[in-house]
């Protein structure tokens, strides 16, 4: 039996407005130590928010944050930022343009920690050159890297200083589709190699799921669920929770003496009578039955291709429609009937 990680940051009913708008509401959660934590919503949802009341750029209404054991807001107190031990890197990076890669990464040390202006650099730097893979590129400007490795840079001038806490606002959005998989492993891998608790908030699902170990999913400012990606896709809490982490077939059901009906078949349950019910099967679940097969009928009403796999949106004789995803082989045209059947367990 594992022991769970302590909890590095804790956020205890934090709240923020801005004028007559409710941004966070009541939001707790922990982000356990030496982990990475996601904090996953749509855009809007006060994330960034979030973030600049944990690094104290912001001060919240009500509500308590607590690092490493130590209570740095609360009704009564508000820590400086600098004396948090919490590093932070914006959605742009924000590197200083005129300065070469190896001051943007010094401009993180406390000021005497700085070399003097005719030394090349200071053995920290030289270090945070090597852990991010950029030896012998000290000398370049923002402008003369790529954008990846200027997602590397802004990451070392955060580490420099050895925070407790790693802050990151959206920091793949801005690289292109192409780079965002690879570049957004490597800046987990180096952090996961230096120890660092890590929260990263994101709109992105896929990013969430992919690279973090907790995923703090937050909906209408505040926490729906949280939890390990694995458990939060197959066990969401709610239908919101379902619908924003992945695709979801959502049925309607009745639930009548331990047995859940609907339009695809039965499910033994231990949820109570309900004549109002809802179950929900994933995609891959789906299955695309033989013609004079036992399935639901349908039509097939959209298609779509990913070349791996693919997708057909199939409209039930109740009305219902399912998202089936389906080999290459197996996807069907628009039109088509077909019969859906589906494999495994519901969740209702």
């Amino acid at each position: 039996m594992t022991t769970p990680n302590p909890a590095a940051l804790e956020i205890a009913h934090l709240s923020k407005s801005f004028g007559l708008v409710r941004v966070l509401n009541e939001v707790s959660f922990v982000a356990p130590a030496g982990l990475v934590t996601a904090v996953l919503g749509p855009s809007g949802q006060g994330k960034t928010t979030l973030l600049r009341l944990i690094a104290g750029f912001d001060r919240p209404d009500d509500g308590r944050i607590v690092i490493d054991g130590r209570t740095v807001c609360d009704s009564r107190q508000s820590v400086a930022p600098e004396d948090r031990g919490v590093g932070f890197v914006p959605q742009d990076g924000a590197l200083f343009p005129h300065l070469s890669v190896t001051r943007n990464i010094e401009f993180g040390l406390p000021r005497h920690q700085r070399t003097r202006r005719w030394r090349r650099s200071s053995p920290r730097v030289d270090e945070m050159l090597h852990l991010i893979g950029l030896e012998g590129l000290g000398d370049r400007r923002p402008s003369q890297i790529s954008g990846g490795q200027q997602q590397r840079v802004a990451l070392a001038r955060a580490l420099a200083p050895a925070p407790q806490i790693i802050l990151l606002d959206e920091p793949f959005s801005a690289l292109d589709a192409s780079l965002r998989q690879n570049i957004s492993h490597e800046v987990i891998d180096i952090l996961r190699s230096t120890g660092t608790t890590t929260v990263m908030v994101t709109h992105d699902q896929q990013e969430a799921m992919s690279i973090a170990d907790h995923v703090v999913v937050l909906l209408d400012g505040t926490v729906a669920q949280q939890g390990s990606p694995t458990e939060i896709y197959n066990a969401p809490a709610s239908a919101a929770v379902a619908r924003f982490i992945g695709d979801a077939n959502l049925l309607s059901a009745t639930i009548d003496n331990g047995v859940a009906r609907h339009v695809l078949g039965t499910d033994p349950t231990s949820e109570s009578n309900h004549p109002n019910a809802t179950v929900l099967l994933r995609p891959e679940q789906m299955i695309l039955d033989p013609a004079d097969g036992f399935g639901a009928l349908g039509v097939v009403e959209q298609r779509s291709y990913y070349g791996h796999d693919g997708t057909l949106v199939v409209r039930l004789t109740n009305g219902e429609a399912v998202t089936v995803r389906v080999p290459i082989a197996q996807l069907r045209a628009i039109g088509d009937e077909v019969r859906v059947s589906y494999a495994g367990q519901v969740q209702i």
